[in-house]
């Protein structure tokens, strides 16, 4: 195909998916280099991708880091099982919230009720 046409369906990719192409070919580089619009998605994607990181790292609650220490094993055939793991953990989506619920007639006082709900709060943390 035609530099253009790899070019428009390069523009038509998310963030993400972008940024693997670019990364994964250096032909996709080249373009993504010389068209102005790749360019500049590339370089906000790239910065999109140094916040999550930088933010990930800054707040210490986001990732988890497991240990396991090494044993001494004596033998022939001793293991080094020293593993550090860290884990990412995503935002709750569903996250419990109190809604309160006014209940009343005309004649007497307002009575209200809260009670906690699982609605779909979107990236609410």
């Amino acid at each position: 195909m035609p530099i253009e046409v790899w070019c428009v369906v390069l523009r038509l990719l998310d963030s993400k998916s972008l940024l693997s192409a670019v990364r994964s070919s250096s032909f996709f580089s080249t373009m993504a280099r010389g068209d102005p619009i790749l360019k500049k998605k590339v370089r906000i994607a790239i910065k999109e991708e140094k916040e999550e990181i930088v933010a990930q790292l800054a707040r210490p609650g986001v990732m988890t880091t497991v240990e396991r220490s090494s044993t001494k094993q004596s033998g022939l055939y001793a293991k080094n099982v020293q593993k550090k793991i860290t884990i990412r953990k995503e935002p709750k989506i569903f996250k419990a919230r109190e809604i309160k619920a006014k209940k009343g007639t005309s004649d007497s006082k307002i009575r209200t009720k809260i009670t906690k709900s699982s609605r779909f709060n979107p990236y609410r943390l």
